[in-house]
């Protein structure tokens, strides 16, 4: 993130560090990529989280509902 914008690849490794961490659980094998769109709900709830306005537990919620909904393959 950078400047309040969330980019594509810096997403993706977060993606992929909270899997490999167990934080999120994935069925089968996920690997996000820089090609994907993040939507722009995620977006702000990224930028809230890295403002402190939302919880770790909020923000890795998210990315789990994201995961779970297919929205990220």
């Amino acid at each position: 993130m950078d400047d309040g914008i969330v980019d594509n690849t810096g997403f993706s490794k977060d993606i992929q560090y909270l899997i490999s961490s167990g934080l999120v659980k994935v069925s089968g094998q996920v690997t996000p990529s820089s090609t994907f769109d993040i939507p722009s709900w995620q977006k702000k709830v990224a930028e809230w989280w890295s403002q402190g306005l939302v919880s770790d537990y909020d923000y890795v919620n998210s990315i789990q509902y994201l995961l779970d909904k297919k929205i990220i393959k």
